[in-house]
């Protein structure tokens, strides 16, 4: 039966990589991120049983179905979208990401996070017009040490639950001089009425997250910090503050300029939900399980072992030489050397419903080869329990974590899947990988058949075997890795093939893929 596992068909770019897909594909960066929360199984083509429901029974069944649909995350998912330059490519890089709900569980979110994201990119494409035409100034007057400029906007979905969308969007950009400018900005929405939500509508905190960033500040000055232009800046800050909601409070966020120096960078204040009094409890966390997102150099408080006393929790990243990072884990004052890669690509922290509480860090491994470190963090020492090779976290929830990795069968594909890591190693959820490549992706890649070849065709609901004929093109879509390749045709028709694995050639009937197909589009 044709199985989709996750609801992440991303479009656009998205097929050149997701949060640490590379492609071999010419003329597009490499360093695309994505992210992604949703894990959502859609299993309308499986056969179902006949029932006889009927009376009180088929009434419950509807009202666990309508709790269902109630207490079910929203789908989320992020594009990365590369500003077409043209023939100014050589003064100005852009790239961006637009998120969009999908599904109709939540038609009101859907409504206004599509709409402000429309928006949100006429703006971006404004900005960048608006900004050649200085690039070009400032290179005709710096001749050769002219560097281009660069507008590079990520986004990551923080809190995504029946009652919260917030989303933390990083916005980096360079126009000259010395170094860039990197700040940090949120946008949250109520899940169910889909309002966009200002500050106030949080509830009357402003005096309890006043009076707490100043301890927070306090106790920074006391560690060495100045800040110095804090008490001149906090009243109008609060007036308009940055802010987003996650897995542990309110998080408020001093970008670099706002209370100090740029050397003394970002500044993010996360208030508990338990420390705000006043916090409107429509808006309150759910459940036992605590989730957030973590910022590289950036040290956030959790109480991660359950005693009421908050821990920093602190991931470093170290270039060296090499023009590689050295990565550490730091929790309080004991450090854990996690090795070196490319770059970091994203980081969380995780509390488990069984108490147990972990940090992951995700990273390009080199040549685009991604990967995630696994460490335990529950008694206050960080641990290694997994590096594990087979891609970078997207994103993170009550369900697990949705990976993203290279796939290597019958090409290379970015392949999606859902793993739990309670138990201090990474464990499929899903029975394969999803390859952002159906009908509907832009950059659609494929195989062409040299000779016929029978496989199994969807055909009403049911595999039936049929036989391709030489010429015919096929687009994976899916995999479990070991045994077994979905896979569309031009028309979108879904279909399977099974195959085994030698010395890292796939067999067909006993047939390498090389004698059976042209041109496999494998990385590099």
């Amino acid at each position: 039966m044709k199985k989709r596992y996750l609801a992440v068909f991303m479009t656009a770019a998205l097929a050149l990589g997701m949060a640490g897909c590379g492609r071999n594909t010419e003329n597009v960066p490499k360093d695309t991120e994505t992210g992604a929360e949703s894990s959502e199984t859609d299993n309308t083509d499986e056969k179902k049983e006949d029932t006889d429901v009927s009376g009180e029974d088929e009434d419950a069944g509807k009202q666990d179905d309508d709790a269902k649909k109630e207490s079910s995350a929203p789908n989320l998912v992020f594009t990365t979208k590369y500003y077409d330059a043209g023939e100014n490519y050589q003064y100005i890089y852009g790239k961006y990401m637009v998120g969009e709900v999908t599904g109709e569980n939540y038609p009101e979110l859907k409504a206004s996070v599509n709409s402000w994201y429309d928006e949100y990119e006429k703006n971006y494409n404004a900005t960048m017009e608006q900004s050649i035409e200085d690039a070009k100034m400032l290179a005709e007057d710096m001749g050769d040490d002219f560097y281009s400029y660069s507008f590079e906007y990520s986004a990551n979905a923080v809190r995504l639950d029946e009652n919260i969308t917030s989303i933390v969007m990083d916005e980096y950009s360079y126009q000259g001089g010395a170094h860039g400018y990197d700040g940090l900005y949120g946008i949250t929405f109520d899940t169910k009425t889909g309002k966009e939500l200002a500050f106030s509508d949080l509830g009357d905190i402003r005096e309890t997250v006043r009076g707490y960033m100043d301890e927070q500040i306090q106790k920074k000055r006391e560690e060495g910090g100045s800040f110095e232009f804090y008490e001149d800046h906090i009243d109008s800050f609060l007036d308009s503050p940055v802010w987003y909601l996650d897995g542990i409070g309110l998080s408020m966020v001093f970008n670099a300029y706002e209370i100090g120096s740029y050397a003394e960078g970002r500044t993010i204040i996360t208030i508990p939900y338990d420390k705000m009094t006043g916090f409107n409890k429509e808006y309150e966390l759910t459940g036992d399980s605590v989730f957030a997102q973590l910022f590289s150099d950036t040290a956030t408080e959790i109480d991660v072992n359950g005693d009421g006393e908050l821990e920093k929790v602190e991931i470093s990243s170290e270039y060296d030489d090499n023009y590689e990072t050295k990565l550490s884990v730091k929790v309080n004052d004991t450090s854990l050397e996690l090795g070196t890669c490319a770059y970091m690509t994203n980081a969380y922290y995780a509390k488990c419903e069984n108490g147990r509480s972990f940090v992951l860090v995700s990273c390009d491994m080199m040549s685009d080869d991604y990967g995630t470190f696994l460490v335990e963090v529950t008694d206050g020492t960080p641990k290694l329990c997994e590096t594990f090779g087979m891609g970078g976290v997207n994103s993170i929830s009550n369900d697990g974590v949705v990976v993203s990795g290279n796939v290597y069968v019958l090409g290379t594909y970015c392949g999606v899947r859902a793993y739990s890591f309670e138990e201090g190693s990474f464990q499929p959820i899903e029975e394969r990988f999803v390859f952002n490549n159906d009908k509907n992706s832009q950059y659609r890649m494929g195989p062409v058949l040299k000779k016929s070849l029978k496989v199994q065709i969807e055909e009403n609901g049911s595999m039936v075997q049929k036989e391709l004929e030489a010429g015919t093109a096929i687009y994976p879509v899916d995999t479990d890795g070991e045994t077994i390749v979905g896979f569309e045709l031009e028309d979108g028709t879904y279909g399977e093939i099974t195959f085994e694995r030698k010395d890292g050639t796939i067999y067909i009937d006993g047939v390498s893929e090389y004698d059976l197909f042209n041109e496999l589009p494998y990385a590099g």
